[in-house]
């Protein structure tokens, strides 16, 4: 299938750690941050209360090599100024959802339903085999937040960023053993 291009979309994937109990998997995957953006002006929008709101449906579609699959479904709520910016990263609303996944070759499938349009896009990504002193995919973000996990970055899909702006990056460590002699 090709993606669909009447909601522009980006998506990028980022394999941490050993993934918490709490997600699906977590006895044997290692935790993946989807990291997706939606662009502001292909989002349909209603007045509510005086403001401009958008829900679009997302679906993700995550498979292996191997036969593991996961679906999820949501919906974002985005609220709309009075006018957009006419380009430029402030155009993009980003988000980010996590799952688990076991070791192996995957593709990642968002598609984004917003009133009659519809877009999509694909990743693939790589799971490594457990038990390896490795590193985790680089997150590159140029937005800080608080959140439970302990990151303070917001996973981005875009690899792009202003010259003026401030970039972070996070890069875990997963496996590394503690030096005897130390």
């Amino acid at each position: 299938l090709f993606d669909a291009d009447g909601v522009p979309l980006r998506l990028a994937a980022y394999v941490m750690g050993e993934a918490p109990v709490r997600l699906p998997l977590a006895e044997t995957g290692f935790e993946v941050l989807i990291a997706g953006e939606v662009r502001l002006d292909a989002l349909q929008a209603e007045v509510r209360d005086g403001r401009r709101v958008a829900e679009p449906r997302l679906k993700l579609l995550t498979s292996s090599r191997a036969g593991e699959s996961h679906e999820s479904d949501w919906s974002l709520q985005v609220t709309l100024g009075p006018s957009l910016p006419e380009k430029g990263d402030a155009l993009w609303h980003p988000f980010v959802t996590r799952i688990a996944m076991t070791p192996g070759d995957h593709r990642a499938r968002l598609v984004v339903q917003s009133g009659e349009r519809l877009g999509s896009v694909t990743v693939d990504f790589v799971v490594p085999p457990n038990g390896k002193e490795r590193l985790s995919t680089p997150i590159l973000s140029d937005r800080l937040v608080a959140n439970a996990s302990g990151r303070r970055l917001l996973p981005l899909a875009r690899r792009a960023f202003d010259a003026t702006s401030v970039l972070h990056s996070w890069i875990e460590l997963e496996g590394a053993a503690l030096d005897a002699g130390a």
